[in-house]
């Protein structure tokens, strides 16, 4: 019984240990990755001080140096996992490479890169041909105060006719300006950097108060001849909600959705800074209605500083303590660099069917002479018909016609200016005075529905 059990658990274990195997799990590999690592010389196994350590894809993207221990760091952003090749390299040494795998978020410990003396003096380098942006550290930054990074690394290297480094021997001086900018107080600090080991300089470009594109271009001036770099764009977003620079609006004012289900409206909030800039994208804006159906929760600023939501009509009925049955208010709100809360609100009504109204309800139009009509199309609350509606006036019988407000269609409205009307039905027999039917006709047509209303009379 005892090797019964021992068997039975041995293949209980065995189970478990493949149901684990197979459970698999998402793991997120974006995000920001650091690299450590060391060079050593092969030869003597000591640490080589300033070895250039790049990190390539299909190309450079980031580099570092080896300092007295041997040992380098390094920090970048991936989307999503990949394969990074690693290669060390300095002067009078045969360069060593390998392959790792970065995922965001982790720290990744680089095999030892093992640089081989060489048994001659090197060539020196040539002299500069070509100056190119290596690296940068962040292409987007925020403005200056908003709370984020406010600040880039940009490093540049020089290279020979041969696409080599320039050696510290053929160092050149560069010169880094602004080539375009918001024109908010940003810089360029230092605007004059010399290149070391690798033909490297570094520099870095800050932000000021103004969002936009700072266009950066470097340059140098060898042997009479100038030499510059391919414009390198550094995107400046805004800074953080300001309540005089957040509005709501919306789609339509007047909806047509009392008692309606699911018809859909956009909510929009515009979010500005302090600095009348878009707020940085991603900036969370969160919707609410006070009645009327249901909104989508909250949405993120595009790089306009544009967020939206849609309204789907739907209970509860609309109703404002002031302005009665149909209206309702819908709000944007957002925090400001204080972490207080600001918001915006806009009302909205929804009506119903179209009612008609019109006065008098017969008539004797004299012969030549006229008849003057009011009329009244509003929903059964009084409120005008929806963007988009057709009101029209018809006349049908001999010799008579309308003029005055005859052919509407309706503007997004919720003014009762909107509701009430008037034409005057005129006879326009020159002939005998004779008597005859005429009828008046008022159709109403559009999203609100349908209506009709007829007058009947006589002309003369």
């Amino acid at each position: 019984m005892k090797a019964i059990y021992i068997i039975l658990s041995l293949v209980t274990g065995l189970l478990v240990l493949s149901a684990c195997e197979g459970d698999t799990t998402s793991v997120e590999t974006s995000g920001t990755v650091r690299v450590n690592g060391f060079v050593f010389n092969r030869d003597t196994n000591t640490p080589v001080d300033s070895a250039i350590v790049e990190f390539r894809n299909d190309e450079v993207f980031e580099s570092a140096l080896s300092n007295s221990n041997g040992s380098y760091t390094a920090e970048f952003d991936i989307s999503g996992s990949q394969e990074i090749k690693v290669v060390a390299f300095k002067e009078t040494f045969v360069s060593d490479s390998t392959t790792i795998l970065a995922v965001g978020e982790r720290t990744v410990q680089v095999p030892v890169l093992q640089l081989t003396p060489t048994d001659f003096t090197p060539a020196l380098s040539g002299e500069p041909s070509n100056i190119y942006l290596q690296s940068i550290t962040d292409p987007v930054i925020s403005i200056q105060g908003a709370g984020s990074i406010e600040s880039t690394r940009l490093r540049f290297a020089v290279v020979d006719s041969f696409g080599q480094p320039i050696g510290v021997e053929n160092a050149v001086d560069i010169t880094v300006r602004l080539a375009a900018s918001p024109g908010g107080g940003e810089f360029i600090t230092p605007s004059l950097i010399r290149t070391g080991v690798g033909g490297l300089a570094d520099t870095y470009v800050f932000s000021g108060t103004r969002a936009g594109t700072v266009q950066i271009y470097a340059e140098l001036t060898h042997n009479g001849r100038v030499l510059q770099s391919e414009p390198v764009p550094v995107v400046i977003h805004g800074g953080l909600p300001d309540q005089a620079h957040l509005t709501v609006g919306t789609s339509r004012l007047n909806i047509p959705a009392w008692r309606r289900l699911l018809k859909e409206t956009t909510i929009t909030a515009l979010v500005g800074d302090k600095y009348a800039n878009p707020v940085r994208p991603g900036t969370a804006v969160y919707f609410t209605v006070s009645a009327g159906g249901v909104i989508g929760g909250s949405d993120l600023t595009d790089d306009r500083g544009v967020a939206s939501s849609i309204l789907l009509s739907g209970l509860p009925d609309p109703f404002d303590a002031v302005l009665g049955a149909g209206f309702f208010t819908a709000t944007a709100s957002t925090a400001d660099e204080n972490q207080q809360n600001i918001s915006d609100d806009i009302t909205l009504l929804y009506t119903s069917t179209p009612i008609i109204s019109v006065s008098p309800t017969t008539f004797n139009i004299p012969h030549q002479g006229s008849v003057a009509f009011q009329y009244t199309v509003t929903d059964f609350k009084g409120h005008p018909m929806s963007s988009g509606t057709q009101i029209r006036v018809g006349i049908q019988g001999r010799n008579a016609g309308a003029t005055g407000n005859t052919d509407i269609i309706m503007p997004d409205t919720q003014s009762l200016s909107w509701t009430n009307f008037g034409f005057s039905v005129v006879d326009t027999n020159d002939s005998v005075e004779v008597a005859q039917p005429i009828a008046v006709r008022i159709t109403v047509v559009g999203e609100n529905g349908r209506a009709e209303a007829i007058v009947e009379g006589v002309g003369n």
